[in-house]
Parts: structure tokens; C-alpha cells; sequence
């Protein structure tokens, strides 16, 4: 058999072209660094300041230091230790106290009384620091969680031992203040 031509094409009638759309405007393309893996070093360091023995003491050293500087400043508001009574304040002129302020042994009396409180406030922020922060990261270790609650174990544990000179009764009420001073400050610092 013959081959036949092919069937002529049936054309419909032309369309007009559609209108095009805008394009799609492009997005700034976003810049990645490259990721740098820590070395030996660095995770060494990690692993030092995460220890809980160094952020005990790093905290208690940093707290005595503040109460070494802080005592003197508490220690100005005391009492004048000169003044016997009252009786004897009111009597003395306001030339007479100051005559008296810088008298070589009242100055000396003062610089003494100070530097005792110095030393009293030193060792007490110190052995607050290290309770605090001792207690806090235990908590945070055994919980494996960074959360508001390790900050408040944390200070329950520092306001008890502090004060547990003063009976059962004494260290409840160092640990309810010392977790609600920690529950504030957690949740006015470190937002989680």
C-alpha cells in the first residue's frame, strides 16, 4: 500500500498572547561561615571552668575580695565607738567631735574597727559565694538542666548552711530567704 500523506494538522484559532507577570523578586541570599570545630585546647578550657570545685572557689575568692572592699564602706555607717552614751554625744559640740575625729588614736581605733569589719564581711561573702555556687552547679550536674530552679536549690542550700548556727528552725528560714533572693535575681538576670 501506498503511504499516505499525513492527515493536514487542524489548527485552532489563534489565542492572544497572555500577559506576563511580574517576576518574583529575588532574596538576598544568606552568608554562612564556615563551622570551626574547637580544638584540644578549647574544650579543655571548657571542661575546667565547667568543674564545680573551680566555680566554687573562683566564687568564694570574688566574693571575699567584694566583702574586703565592702566592709570598710558598711563599717563607716557603724556607731562612733569613741561616744560612751548618749549623754555624753549630746554634751560634746560639733568642734569637739570633729577635734576628736582626728585624734591619731580614734583614727587609729577607727582604721582597726574597720579593717575587722573588712575581714568579717570578706570571709562571709566568700563562704556565701562558694556555697552558692558549689550548691547551683551540683544541682545543674546531677539535673542536667540550666533552669531557674538550679539557681533556687542553689541558694536553699547556701541560706541554710549559713546559718546553721542558729537551729533547724533558723536554717529553713536562711534557706526560704536565700531561694527567694535567688528565684529574683534568676528571674531579673538570666531570663531561660
Amino acid at each position: 500500500p501506498p503511504l499516505l500523506p499525513p492527515p493536514p494538522l487542524h489548527r485552532s484559532p489563534q489565542r492572544p498572547p497572555r500577559p506576563r507577570k511580574p517576576p518574583l523578586p529575588r532574596m538576598p541570599q544568606k552568608h554562612y561561615e564556615p563551622v570551626q570545630l574547637p580544638t584540644a585546647e578549647m574544650v579543655m578550657a571548657s571542661q575546667f571552668w565547667e568543674n564545680c570545685a573551680v566555680k566554687a572557689g573562683v566564687s568564694g575568692v570574688v566574693g571575699g575580695l567584694m566583702g574586703l572592699v565592702l566592709g570598710p564602706v558598711f563599717g563607716l555607717g557603724a556607731l562612733d565607738p569613741h561616744v560612751g552614751s548618749k549623754a555624753v554625744a549630746e554634751q560634746r559640740t560639733t568642734q569637739q567631735i570633729v577635734k576628736d575625729a582626728f585624734k591619731w588614736q580614734n583614727i587609729k581605733a577607727g582604721a582597726k574597727s574597720m579593717g575587722g569589719k573588712s575581714l568579717s564581711y570578706g570571709k562571709t561573702f566568700g563562704y556565701m559565694g562558694l556555697l552558692f555556687a558549689g550548691g547551683e552547679c551540683m544541682v545543674e550536674k546531677y539535673r542536667a538542666k540550666h533552669d531557674i530552679y538550679n539557681g533556687v536549690i542553689g541558694g536553699c542550700f547556701a541560706g541554710a548552711a549559713m546559718s546553721y548556727q542558729a537551729g533547724p528552725t533558723g536554717m529553713c528560714m536562711g534557706c526560704a530567704g536565700f531561694a527567694a533572693f535567688s528565684a529574683l535575681f534568676e528571674k531579673l538576670l538570666d531570663p531561660h
